[in-house]
C-alpha cells in the first residue's frame, strides 16, 4: 500500500510484480524511473520515497526518514544553491539516524562509514581536462570528492523533479519560474557545467511554450 495514495503506473510493469519485486518497488517512486532496473541506479530522491511511502517501511520510525528528506529538499531548493556548515553536520546527523534504523541490513554499517567520511571530506573542484599534464594524479589515483560531479548529479536531479511537477500540474507558476532562473544563472556563473545543460534547458523552454501559466511569468 502506498500512504500518500499516489501511484505513478508509467514507472513500472504490473505484470511482472509476482516475479520481479523491483518493479513493485517503482510504484512508490517519483516519475521517470521506468528503466531503472535496480536500487544502485536510482537517486536518493527514488529510494526515500520508497522508504516513506511503502508500508513494507511502517515499522521503521518514519520520521527519520522525512528529517532526511527535508534536508534534501532545503539543498535541491536553495535560493543560491549553497548551504552552510552547519547545515551539513545537521544533515549528516540526520543520514546516520536514518543509517540506524536499518542496522540489521547486511554492510549498512560499512555504507555508514562511507557516508562519514564524504560529509567529512575537504571537498575541491576537479578540472578534469587538466589531468597529467599539470601534475595532478589520475582520476584512478584521486580518493578526493569531485566537487563538479556532485553538483552535476543534483541539477539534473533537480531538473528532472521540477519538469515533472510542472508537467504534472500543467501550469507554470511564479515558484516553478523562479527556480528555472536561479538553475540558469548558477549554470551561467559556472561554464564547464552550462554546456552539459544546454538541452535540458531547452526541453523545459519547449514545456513552457505548451502551458497555461500565471500572470507576471516569463522565461
Amino acid at each position: 500500500m502506498n500512504r500518500n495514495g499516489e501511484i505513478h503506473w508509467g514507472n513500472c510493469n504490473p505484470s511482472l510484480w509476482p516475479t520481479n519485486y523491483w518493479e513493485v518497488a517503482k510504484a512508490y517512486m517519483p516519475r521517470g524511473h521506468a528503466d531503472k532496473r535496480g536500487p544502485e541506479l536510482c537517486d536518493a530522491s527514488a529510494i526515500l520515497n520508497l522508504i516513506n511511502a511503502c508500508d513494507r517501511f511502517r515499522r521503521f520510525d518514519n520520521s527519520k526518514v522525512r528529517a532526511v528528506i527535508k534536508c534534501r529538499n532545503d539543498l535541491m531548493h536553495s535560493s543560491d544553491m549553497s548551504v552552510s556548515a552547519n547545515w551539513l553536520n545537521d544533515f549528516g546527523n540526520k543520514l546516520q539516524n536514518l543509517i540506524a534504523e536499518f542496522k540489521h541490513v547486511p554492510k549498512i554499517k560499512d555504507e555508514s562509514g562511507k557516508i562519514l567520511q564524504v560529509l567529512s571530506s575537504d571537498w575541491f573542484v576537479e578540472d578534469c581536462d587538466r589531468y597529467e599534464t599539470d601534475g595532478l594524479p589520475s582520476r584512478e589515483e584521486t580518493t578526493s570528492l569531485s566537487v563538479y560531479e556532485v553538483e552535476k548529479q543534483l541539477i539534473q536531479q533537480l531538473l528532472e523533479e521540477t519538469y515533472f511537477q510542472i508537467e504534472d500540474k500543467n501550469t507554470w507558476t511564479q515558484q516553478d519560474n523562479d527556480t528555472l532562473q536561479t538553475i540558469k544563472k548558477f549554470l551561467s556563473d559556472n561554464e564547464d557545467l552550462h554546456s552539459d545543460f544546454k538541452a535540458d534547458i531547452v526541453r523545459f523552454e519547449s514545456l513552457y511554450s505548451h502551458l497555461t501559466f500565471a500572470e507576471g511569468c516569463s522565461l
